[in-house]
């Protein structure tokens, strides 16, 4: 298995979901015998190479047993790099979040598999990786996800933000979703618990979600909680329903214009013509996302507004 092709990382992560690790272990160690790594690379940049995360992947498979053991102040220690589990800062998403591998761990995925930015992000070492990694924490010990996240807030930056404004914000599953009901109570009961953290999520997985409501009532979901009904999923018919919890902000809608473009560089022409499409569809409050988490109001971010932003769609263009 050629791990560098796309659709075979696909495979890998579907492995790993399912919990066939030895499946998983016997087809990163093929990769390395058929594709070494390229000679004459400096040790900086033998590190970032899949070869070198392959490796450590491996060493994580071989340490399961004493995965608790692996974990250190918020990280997760390998053979020859250790690897955070939430991730912090960069250009597009300056919030405190979380990741687990796509695809394989949405349920409710369809036509968005066409559209899917994270499917562009797996041709990377680092979040490739870092995802298998944290779906197989998930599966084996979540509880490690809880006190990684409290040791993340409890940084000095983070006190600082919750002393300043009384919360952070955390925007759970930036790739991935809620994979089983198991993985959804865990999240929900942590957040019921730590008040501070205010999350947001998008999800396709809703059927998963009305299991929950069904099994631990509505008050499962605490009020640190938001949900956007994430558009491109198979569950169409349920929507109408998800939108009568209160935990529900509205729908995110990823819209096809004439062009695919980053939602931060549009035209003016280009947002006309997105809040055209929109209300061509019926969609009488929208609001058109700028492409840059927490830049689109002075007030904080909308799909984490489940107040000012309540039933209204947030668009942007598919890209």
């Amino acid at each position: 298995m050629d791990l560098s092709k796309r659709q075979n990382k696909i495979k890998l992560n579907a492995l790993i979901s399912r919990g066939h690790y030895q499946a998983a272990r016997f087809a990163c160690v093929e990769y390395l015998t058929n594709h070494p790594q390229p000679k004459g690379l400096s040790k900086s940049g033998a590190n970032q190479t899949l070869q070198s995360y392959i490796k450590n992947f491996i060493y994580f498979l071989d340490n399961l047993d004493n995965i608790k053991g692996l974990y250190n102040k918020g990280k997760i220690q390998l053979a020859t790099t250790s690897i955070n589990i939430y991730k912090k800062g960069n250009s597009k998403l300056s919030f405190l979040n979380y990741s687990n591998s796509p695809v394989s761990n949405c349920p409710g995925a369809a036509e968005c598999l066409t559209f899917c930015y994270s499917l562009n992000s797996i041709r990377f070492p680092a979040p490739f990786v870092i995802w298998l990694i944290c779906t197989i924490i998930e599966k084996e010990a979540p509880y490690i996800l809880g006190e990684a996240l409290s040791y993340e807030i409890n940084k000095p930056g983070n006190k600082k933000t919750i002393e300043a404004q009384g919360y952070i914000d955390f925007r759970l599953y930036n790739d991935g979703d809620f994979r089983d009901l198991y993985i959804l109570k865990y999240w929900m009961d942590y957040l019921k618990e730590h008040p501070t953290i205010r999350a947001y999520a998008y999800s396709k997985s809703w059927a998963l979600f009305l299991h929950a409501v069904k099994m631990y009532g509505v008050e499962l979901f605490p009020d640190n909680f938001t949900l956007n009904l994430s558009s491109g999923g198979r569950y169409h018919n349920l929507k109408d329903i998800m939108k009568t919890f209160k935990f529900v902000r509205g729908e995110f809608l990823a819209v096809k214009i004439s062009q695919k473009v980053a939602a931060h560089k549009m035209t003016k022409e280009q947002r006309r013509e997105l809040m055209s499409a929109a209300r061509e569809r019926g969609i009488k409050k929208a609001f058109i996302c700028p492409g840059l988490c927490g830049s689109c109001t002075t007030r904080g971010h909308a799909c984490g507004d489940n107040k000012t932003f309540k039933n209204y769609t947030i668009i942007t263009p598919e890209h």
